[in-house]
């Protein structure tokens, strides 16, 4: 009996001595496994950081919400390769015909007619005159079909197309001038394309949504359309400070002001050369003629959670420099949805070329697989 026992409780002991250590080892992989994971998680949200001018560029899974948002919530697309990714590449390229020998702004396209809305600031100005804007419109392929002129009506930084039936609308700035000719201000306006056109200030063509616009806060406005969910982006800058706010096309023109979302731009975003609307989603080109104060970059939100969600550094055109005067400046971009398939494209312009010999490309990229 006695015996027994002693055999029981050495096997007892033996037993106890296994279970310990395998709770131990079992510890000890956990904790390392938790580690390795916290390491790749710190070391994958380091790589943008919205206080550094020079963001890295493919940036997936980023869940970083940048300065100045509306929310410190991520927003739900942690691996948005498909639906965001773009190809290093572009598909194709479109050399614009336009009606000026300008420098390219900003363009949309026309989705239902399949023509691009290219607007230029107007040659020849005098230095005291405020500044004017053409629109030249063209096929899908580049060539001009027609342009109109939009007096004192600014820089034509980014406008939007809406299409009504068998009209085209355009959203743009306007400058407000005052009697001696001086600008005292920016609104946003909507007119119909019309060929050959000129309209000014005071013209019964324009049509004023003033009340979309902080009066007291704004001394730069933009505008962009997302021509499938019919929805208007009203971009407005104060100081520092650059606020996007996005409303129902259908609201808007019967009168109504309901946000749907507001996104603010972080403050280091810049210089500002174009922006466009799909979805929920908001497209931020940046960049600058020289690429080592600014570069170019396109910086995509989420409009819901006001987080930034990839971003990437556009380099179309550089390698052609040498022989374009090695001018190159990006110049507006266009989210573009093919009708017939529903493929999408990032539409991002670029100009090369010295004064008066201006080269103003359209480069087209698939996004996603």
């Amino acid at each position: 009996m006695t015996s027994l026992n002693r055999r029981d409780r050495f096997k007892a002991k033996k037993t106890q001595k296994r279970i310990w250590n395998f709770v131990i080892t079992a510890i000890a992989a956990a904790a390392f496994f938790f580690f390795l994971k916290d390491f790749a998680v710190k070391s994958e949200t380091t790589k943008i950081n919205p206080s550094d001018t020079h963001y890295r560029e493919n940036n997936p899974t980023n869940d970083h919400t940048p300065d100045n948002s509306t929310t410190d919530t991520p927003p739900p697309e942690q691996h948005p390769e498909e639906r965001l990714l773009l190809k290093n590449k572009a598909d194709h390229t479109i050399t614009l015909q336009l009606a000026d020998k300008t420098v390219m702004q900003s363009f949309a396209v026309d989705d239902v007619h399949q023509q691009i809305y290219v607007s230029q600031v107007e040659s020849g100005r005098a230095p005291e005159e405020a500044e004017s804007f053409v629109i030249t419109r063209c096929t899908m392929d580049g060539k001009m079909l027609d342009s109109m002129t939009l007096k004192y009506g600014g820089h034509g930084t980014n406008i939007g197309v809406e299409v009504d039936g068998d009209s085209v609308y355009v959203w743009s700035s306007y400058n407000k001038i005052a009697e001696d000719g001086t600008v005292t201000g920016h609104d946003l306006v909507r007119f119909k394309y019309k060929a050959g056109a000129v309209y000014n200030p005071s013209s019964h063509a324009l049509k004023n949504f003033s009340k979309l616009i902080d009066p007291s806060a704004s001394i730069q406005i933009a505008a962009a359309v997302d021509p499938i969910n019919k929805t208007l982006a009203v971009r407005q800058r104060s100081g520092t400070k650059t606020s996007v706010d996005v409303y129902s096309l259908t609201d808007v023109l019967s009168g109504g002001d309901t946000k749907l979302s507001t996104t603010i731009v972080p403050k280091n975003l810049y210089y500002l050369q174009g922006f466009s609307l799909d979805g929920d989603y908001l497209y931020w080109r940046t960049g600058d003629t020289d690429e080592t104060r600014f570069k170019d970059f396109v910086t995509v939100f989420n409009t819901i959670t006001g987080g930034v969600v990839y971003q990437k550094h556009m380099t179309a055109g550089i390698d052609g420099l040498v022989n374009e005067s090695n001018f190159r400046e990006p110049e507006g971009i266009f989210l573009y949805t093919k009708p017939d398939t529903g493929e999408k494209s990032l539409f991002v312009g670029v100009v090369t070329g010295g004064n008066g010999e201006r080269f103003n490309r359209i480069h087209a990229f698939s996004i996603g697989e």
